[in-house]
């Protein structure tokens, strides 16, 4: 695909990574529904990645409840298909400020051993600093790779272009497995989008009202939020959300939920709540093994698991659970496996050619990811001094004990962030009602 889609005359391109997970029927059938596209989020997530893990569970929902065997007429059956957005996963060329994934490693257990924004009177001190320096680091590679650097490129305005081309590659594949000529009509979009990924499919409607069939935002966030820059509305009912692990976890009782505690949901947030105070005063010491390093276990550790626990409660709440319980105890064996960061070992290939594809896994997280789809999408942030933003932190803070001290750091590295567009979104910031769309889902 056009690296620029806003300027034909030039030449450089991206290569999009997909996967489709094929209907149970073939494009013959006609129970065969189309293509279902998909985003878990981030900015950063994988959609080839989810379709590998979990496109069966996906199909399982949208699916007719019947195998195509039963022969149900009125069933219907769908492919689900996931890309990579610019510069995540497989799709290249990516934005790399690391040289290999050594150094990113190392990045990872430094800013790991900083903790939270609230831990200490400096901790937001140190965390401003270091997002500067990251900041700082990417300016200067981006600098060093011109005026096509994906960097420019990676915004929502050109992935929902990404989106619209994927759809209709896969109508003229399907066209062509049916022997019929190509058409000027174009198929319209089935699309369910997760987190960011509903940001996503929101400007996908407002830019193309009339390809959208049926979209489904699954957690959904707030436009206005991240085009202004501020978060502020997605964060709102995070400690509404941790409030509900208390409640199933008085209600699963001691033999489901290892954090269990007499007396119901209050004894339970005391307990997590006295626990935070003991680790705090006395980290939890994990001695080494074979395999693992001796570590400790902070408070700021043990809060990171409420954050994670409220995006998927069904898999992790009884794993957060768990974790609290053995460090209660004295075990942060849990606790610091959740933490280990994978060190693959450096190629001669990956030596000779720093920030190259095999120097990183190439499905794997990346701190730069975040910032350099945010930051040139929202406000320039430049403005803010250390001061100012620690007032804006302080915000987020009050609104969500649980989600305001990570959610206040996302905003950190565009303080540095200079880059900007080449091609900004400029369409609505979707609003109940939902444009024209009928029926909409939100989860």
């Amino acid at each position: 695909m056009p690296l620029d889609w806003t300027n034909s005359t030039n030449p450089a391109t991206i290569a999009v990574a997909v996967m489709r997970l094929s209907a149970r029927v073939p494009v013959s059938d006609p129970r065969y529904a189309g293509p279902i596209l998909i985003n878990p989020g981030g900015p950063g997530g994988s959609g080839v990645a989810e379709v590998l893990y979990h496109g069966k569970a996906f199909q399982t929902v949208v699916d007719h409840g019947s195998a195509p065997s039963d022969n149900v007429t009125e069933a219907k059956y769908y492919d689900i298909v996931g890309w990579d957005p610019r510069s995540v996963g497989f799709t290249t060329p990516r934005l790399n400020c690391f040289p290999n994934n050594k150094i990113r490693r190392d990045w990872l257990l430094g800013s790991m051993n900083e903790g939270s924004i609230v831990d200490t009177d400096i901790s937001f001190d140190l965390r401003f600093a270091r997002w500067q320096s990251l900041a700082k680091t990417c300016m200067a590679k981006i600098e060093s790779e011109g005026e096509n650097s994906i960097a420019y490129h990676m915004g929502v305005r050109p992935v929902v272009e990404d989106m619209v081309a994927v759809v209709d590659a896969h109508s003229a594949w399907r066209r062509k497995e049916l022997g019929l000529a190509p058409s000027d009509v174009k198929d319209k979009v089935l699309y369910w989008g997760v987190s960011f990924g509903t940001i996503l499919g929101q400007a996908l409607a407002a830019l193309y009202p009339e390809r959208m069939e049926r979209i489904v935002l699954d957690g959904v966030a707030q436009m206005e939020g991240f085009f202004n820059g501020d978060w502020y509305p997605s964060i709102k009912d995070g400690d509404e959300a941790w409030q509900q692990f208390y409640k199933l976890c008085a209600e699963a009782g001691p033999e489901k939920c290892p954090f269990w505690a007499k007396g119901g949901k209050r004894y339970i947030e005391r307990r997590y709540k006295q626990l935070l105070a003991q680790v705090k005063k006395d980290p939890v010491i994990v001695p080494g093994t074979l395999s693992t390093h001796p570590d400790i276990i902070k408070d700021s550790d043990l809060t990171f698991l409420p954050k994670e626990g409220v995006y998927c409660p069904i898999q992790l709440f009884p794993l957060v659970a768990g974790i609290l319980d053995s460090a209660s105890k004295g075990d942060g064996a849990p606790m610091s496996q959740l933490k280990l960061i994978p060190d693959f070992p450096l190629s001669e290939d990956c030596l000779a050619n720093p920030y190259s594809d095999a120097c990183e896994p190439l499905a794997g997280w990346r701190d730069e990811t975040l910032p350099a789809v945010h930051c040139p999408d929202a406000p320039p942030a430049q403005d803010f001094t250390k001061e100012k933003y620690r007032r804006y932190a302080d915000k987020l803070i009050g609104m969500s004990e649980v989600m305001g001290p990570s959610w206040a750091e996302i905003r950190m590295p565009c303080v540095g962030w200079t880059v900007r567009p080449k091609w900004k979104y400029e369409g609505k910031l979707c609003a109940s009602p939902f444009f024209d769309l009928q029926p909409l889902t939100c989860v």
